[in-house]
């Protein structure tokens, strides 16, 4: 199934925060039957929405775990 995962940088989160997350998502490893299938930057800045495939929407909180310090995920 694919869902739509819309985020932005939390306030408090300054760049070299947002420098480690980045590292930090270059050796994530995704769960079994999750993957990232679109990402789209808004033109409007400040928010990110990425289309994932997960079989239900448990996966997807398991998954972004590791992200959730930096980025609010909705």
């Amino acid at each position: 199934m694919l869902f739509s995962v819309i985020y932005h940088r939390r306030l408090l989160v300054d760049d070299e925060a947002m420098k480690q997350v980045h590292r930090l998502f270059m050796a994530w490893e995704p769960p079994p039957d999750f993957s990232i299938r679109f990402h789209y930057v808004f033109a409007s800045g400040g928010r990110d929405l990425a289309v994932v495939e997960a079989p239900d929407a448990s996966l997807i909180r398991e998954a972004t775990a590791p992200f959730t310090r930096a980025l609010d995920l909705r």
